[in-house]
């Protein structure tokens, strides 16, 4: 029986209320009262080490650990967006100030590199959407949709997808690049223009056409035709090879893909969100948290990749939202919430890692040129709060009655 099998099983018992297992082994963890402290112990973690990691940074931006320490970038680095995604998220948790004053400083310089084209969903969506949708700063939402006509320029309606990098490579596309297009169907909404909803709805055809197989996995990176949109091959990047499964390439996918339903409301959009939530379950490990690529022999050294874990947490719990079935919703939604408290009872820093301001460890952020190899990436850092905050929203909740 696999994993996924188990977890279904589990599932369907539940739905059947209490006496037809609801006490056993898979009871769902997000109505546990242990959990509940266990989260709330875990928040608070996160926020000692935010605190932490703002008085290491002065005026950077964290991306990965090196030897245990941040490695910073400025405003322009691709991760830019998640240190003040975090802290609005504490401040939208407890309407404390002075999380928001952080928030602040470290979002208003990205607004320099919003005409740049690339990355500008994860730089723009965590910082200034969410800071514009907690104070209403007209500002900040100008500045988004900015971001968004930039990165919609980068579009090719030949090919009907949006290229990757400018010059030469007009054909290079990566599965990442999905979670970019929350931005797009944000700016859709905001102004009423079906070309960014458009643009994006294409882009994830040709992007899932190219990467997505039929079992449910993923490869990262394609070479496109800018003439058809057809792939021309598969290419190396930062997978073990060019056919394998890179474990953040597949997590990018399944986190994206709920977002993006939860705007277009296409089912066959879900069915593959479904297909590649099962095909992770299916191979991820009892910890739930997988080696930094799906097709290698691991050994016990081998490197694993909590990024990829709190990302795909995140997605299986929005997906659990979307399905219409109650036995497969609290499938995924259990699947999501054993992630986290896995990442919260294995993953956490602990000892020295604690004192730079490190949540997560072993992350790994680029394994064939070692960038951060079993260190931290703030990018899981970021997604597991985000999740650890549903949870715990969901727990304070009153029941339904």
């Amino acid at each position: 029986m696999t994993k996924r099998t188990a977890w279904f099983i589990a599932s369907v018992l539940l739905s059947f209320g209490p006496l037809a297992g609801a006490q056993n082994a898979f009871a769902s963890p997000a109505l546990s009262g242990a959990g509940k402290s266990d989260r709330s112990r875990a928040l608070a973690f996160v926020g000692q080490q935010l605190e932490r990691l703002c008085a290491a940074a002065g005026t950077g931006y964290p991306e990965y650990t090196s030897g245990g320490k941040w490695q910073f970038g400025d405003s322009s680095i691709w991760t830019a967006g998640y240190l003040p995604g975090m802290l609005w998220l504490m401040f939208g948790h407890t309407k404390d100030p002075a999380w928001g004053e952080r928030a602040r400083r470290w979002t208003e310089p990205i607004a320099t590199v919003r005409e740049r084209g690339d990355n500008l969903g994860v730089m723009f969506m965590p910082s200034f959407v969410a800071g514009y949708r907690l104070t209403g700063d007209g500002s900040y939402r100008q500045y988004a949709l900015d971001a968004a006509a930039s990165l919609a320029g980068r579009y090719l309606p030949e090919g009907m997808y949006i290229r990757y990098e400018s010059g030469d490579q007009q054909g290079s596309l990566i599965i990442d690049d999905l979670i970019d297009l929350s931005l797009l169907y944000w700016a859709a909404q905001e102004t009423g223009k079906r070309r960014f909803s458009d643009i994006a709805t294409h882009h994830t055809s040709v992007t899932l056409n190219a990467t997505v197989q039929k079992d449910g996995r993923s490869l990262q990176a394609v070479e496109l035709d800018p003439r058809t949109g057809r792939k021309i091959a598969d290419r190396p990047r930062q997978g073990m090879t060019a056919q394998s499964c890179w474990s953040r390439g597949q997590a990018w996918a399944i986190y994206a893909l709920p977002e993006i339903c939860g705007y277009t409301r296409d089912k066959r959009l879900l069915k593959t969100a479904e297909r590649m939530a099962d095909w992770w379950i299916d191979h991820v490990p009892d910890d739930y948290v997988p080696y930094w690529d799906f097709d290698l022999q691991p050994s016990a050294d081998t490197p694993r990749d909590s990024s990829a874990a709190a990302l795909t947490a995140g997605g299986l719990w929005e997906l659990s939202n979307l399905v219409k079935d109650k036995a497969r919703a609290d499938f995924y939604r259990t699947a999501a919430v054993r992630t986290l408290d896995s990442l919260t009872e294995r993953y956490l820093a602990t000892g020295e890692a604690r004192e730079n301001g490190r949540i997560l460890v072993h992350a790994t952020t680029w394994k064939s040129r070692g960038l951060g190899v079993d260190e931290s990436l703030i990018v899981g850092d970021y997604y597991y709060l985000e999740l650890l905050l549903k949870v715990m929203k969901e727990q304070d909740a009153p029941p339904v009655r």
